[in-house]
C-alpha cells in the first residue's frame, strides 16, 4: 500500500500532466481561431474542478478518515480532524464525478460541432446530452447515498 506521501506525489504528478495537456488544448484553439466554443469551456470547468480536487485531496491525506477500528481511543481534537477528512472525502468523489463528467459533455460538445450539419446525425446529439444528464445525477446521488462522514462516534 502507498504511504500518504507517495499517494500525494503520484496525485501531483497525474493533476499536472492532466492540467498541462488541458492547458496546450486550450492554448491551440485559441491560436487557431482566437474563440472557443463550447467544448472548450467544458475544459477550463473540468480545470477548475480538477484544481479543487487537488487541493481537497491533500487535505485529506493530511486529517485522515474515519475509517479505522478503535475511535474511542482517539482524543477530541483528533475525532474532529478525521470527521472533516472523512467530510473532505466526500467533496473529492463529487469533483472526480464532476471531472468524468464534464470531460464528457466536451466531447459530445465537440461532437454536436462535427455533426451540425449532418441531419441524419443530429437526432441523436439530444438523447444523448439528456442521457449524460441522468448519469451524471445518479453519480452524485449515489456518492451522497453511500457515504456517511458524520459523527460515527458519538
Amino acid at each position: 500500500m502507498l504511504s500518504d506521501t507517495t499517494a500525494l506525489i503520484v496525485a501531483y504528478i497525474v493533476y499536472a500532466v492532466c492540467t498541462l495537456l488541458i492547458i496546450v488544448r486550450l492554448y491551440a484553439t485559441w491560436t487557431r481561431s482566437r474563440q472557443w466554443k463550447e467544448d472548450d469551456y467544458w475544459m477550463i470547468m473540468a480545470l477548475a474542478i480538477l484544481s479543487t480536487r487537488a487541493v481537497a485531496a491533500a487535505l485529506v491525506l493530511k486529517n485522515k478518515t474515519s475509517n479505522i477500528d478503535h475511535p474511542e481511543r482517539l482524543p477530541p481534537d483528533e475525532i474532529r480532524r478525521r470527521e472533516l477528512g472523512s467530510k473532505l472525502v466526500i467533496l473529492t468523489r463529487t469533483c472526480y464525478a464532476v471531472f468524468i463528467w464534464a470531460m464528457k459533455f466536451c466531447i459530445l460538445a465537440f461532437y454536436s460541432r462535427l455533426v451540425e450539419q449532418l441531419r441524419h446525425y443530429q437526432r441523436f446529439i439530444r438523447p444523448i446530452w439528456w442521457l449524460l444528464v441522468l448519469t451524471f445525477m445518479g453519480s452524485i446521488l449515489s456518492t451522497y447515498l453511500e457515504c456517511r462522514p458524520f459523527n460515527q462516534y458519538a
